[in-house]
């Protein structure tokens, strides 16, 4: 099995994730689940570690405001890139990290799927300032949807992950972020009633 050159791998994600359209799904957001997974790596093995980063860093590598299947897309991506590099099974783990990343609801048992939700949700348990600084570069993104049909779908997005009984599945990032994030959910949703 040949090796992975990294610093030419980067350098493609780095191009991806610089696309003018984005504003909050950039290198920034790669580096900051990366930072934050520094602080829970140390709850699975090197590979599956392994495993995990490289999930991360595709897991939104393929973003288009407009499409449905971005997930989907970052998954053939990563599949084509790390295939030729990686056993199958390490890539179809890569690949199934991503997909999850569409609906943020690993099954309670999945560590890594954990992970890498609780990971992608952190924003969610920032302080106000942050969460809404997050909210207003996600806002840029979508800027092509009108005002009303965008406060719309956010309140709708917002007031789902509240009917949940919790927003993060880890005990790390519950006790960390899980009491503000339920502060910004409720915020936000009264803001765009």
């Amino acid at each position: 099995m040949n090796r992975i050159n990294e610093p030419h791998l980067e350098i493609l994600l780095r191009s991806r994730y610089g696309e003018p359209w984005r504003h909050y799904h950039d290198w920034d957001h790669v580096r900051r689940v990366l930072q934050e997974f520094s602080q829970v790596r140390h709850l699975v093995g090197q590979p599956a570690q392994q495993v995990i980063v490289w999930a991360i860093k595709f897991h939104d590598a393929v973003y288009e405001p407009t499409a449905q299947n971005n997930e989907e897309r970052s998954t053939q991506l990563a599949y084509a890139f790390l295939g030729p590099f990686l056993p199958s099974n390490k890539v179809q783990e890569v690949c199934r990290l991503i997909k999850l990343t569409k609906h943020h609801n690993p099954k309670p048992d999945d560590i890594n799927g954990c992970i890498i939700c609780d990971l992608d949700l952190a924003v969610m348990g920032w302080t106000w300032s942050e969460f809404n600084r997050f909210g207003q570069l996600i806002r840029s993104e979508y800027r092509h949807v009108p005002e009303a049909d965008f406060r719309r779908a956010r309140r709708e997005f917002m007031a789902a992950f509240l009917q949940r009984p919790h927003i993060f599945n880890l005990p790390y990032f519950h006790d960390k972020y899980e009491q503000q994030a339920q502060e910004n959910l409720r915020r936000t949703v009264a803001l765009l009633s």
